[in-house]
């Protein structure tokens, strides 16, 4: 019984998310992720992908689908948030309908009363979950839940124009296009978000890629500042990407190496540390310290790390540009000294 329990919980929240992105489908958006569980489904550069998720509850789902064009996309977008709902509630009328049916039948037999039980739970964990997708505003881990982001979409407020803009910045990104060649429209609208939210962390975020990448180093410690103090920081995952951001923008724009130090101390070294960032903002640390070999060491495993990475997004792009400059310097020292 107790498989049969997860098997529906599993269930459930697939068809909730598979909904997204089946009416996204429709709404000529592309699937770009889908998380159900510890299992994660996602297509980057053209390549299907399975890999484990971690930091998401083991029952939750998440589902993301991106836009080509920006052409009526809050409309697009309203059918997107749509779909997990709508599809929650049709596994709740089938459920029902088919426990009608077993319950019609008169005397049950132990297969019939099994089978009865199964989709009168099914039934109810679908309808929770469709409760529990409506709630208005945000979940507290800061995600937006269904019904916030349909109220929103629907009144057509600021934060869904500043959402929308948002959804085209990052579909961008993933094909290829880096952050001083985005549309500073779409920036300067996306940056609105407000409340501390998942979203308002993203726009931060894209704030300090945009400045970063134009060279405007006060103004993109202005968003990771502001990024530090979003609430959402701590349930996101994104609190050590933000320690790093730090440590590197310390180190390399503000040649500061002791502060910069401090900041990537508190990042604790593990294996799943040891991405691009790690290695871009530890570099960029020991060459403000003066350790060239060492800043030469860590450049190159970022680069390996990259190449792993196999992706041609617009924040590897950026990555790999901001590697190099690290390596040119601390190589030029080198022979200097």
């Amino acid at each position: 019984m107790f498989a049969a329990v997860v098997l529906i919980l599993f269930l459930v929240a697939a068809v909730h998310e598979l909904g997204h992105l089946l009416v996204g489908r429709f709404a000529r958006l592309q699937f770009y992720l889908l998380v159900i569980g510890p299992l994660r489904f996602s297509r980057e550069n053209g390549r299907f992908q399975v890999n484990i998720q971690r930091g998401l509850g083991f029952f939750n789902g998440m589902a993301a689908s991106i836009p080509k064009d920006t052409i009526n996309l809050r409309r697009r977008m309203l059918l997107f948030a749509l779909g997990g709902p709508c599809a929650s509630l049709l596994l709740t009328g089938t459920s029902l309908l088919i426990a009608n049916i077993f319950w019609e039948n008169g005397r049950f037999s132990s297969t019939n009363a099994w089978i009865w039980e199964i989709a009168l739970f099914t039934a109810i964990t679908s309808f929770l979950f469709f409760l529990t997708s409506m709630k208005p505003g945000a979940y507290q881990n800061g995600f937006m839940a269904d019904g916030g982001r349909i109220a929103s979409l629907l009144k057509a407020d600021a934060n869904a124009d500043s959402w929308c803009a948002l959804v085209a910045i990052n579909a961008a990104e993933l094909q290829g296009v880096r952050p001083c060649a985005w549309d500073a429209a779409q920036v300067t609208l996306a940056v609105q978000l407000q409340g501390h939210s998942y979203d308002s962390l993203m726009a931060q975020l894209v704030g300090y890629q945009w400045e970063m990448d134009h060279g405007h180093f006060d103004a993109a410690d202005v968003y990771l500042d502001a990024a530090l103090k979003n609430r959402s920081v701590w349930m996101s995952n994104l609190y050590v990407r933000i320690l790093l951001e730090k440590a590197y923008l310390l180190a390399w724009a503000q040649h500061n190496p002791e502060s910069a130090r401090s900041w990537l101390a508190q990042v604790k070294r593990n294996g799943r540390n040891n991405s691009v960032l790690f290695y871009r903002a530890e570099a960029a640390v020991q060459l403000a310290e003066g350790n060239l070999p060492k800043a030469i060491e860590a450049v190159k495993k970022g680069l390996d790390a990259l190449k792993m990475l196999n992706s041609t997004t617009g924040m590897t792009i950026l990555e790999a540009e901001w590697l190099q400059e690290i390596l040119e310097i601390a190589q030029k020292d080198e022979v200097s000294n």
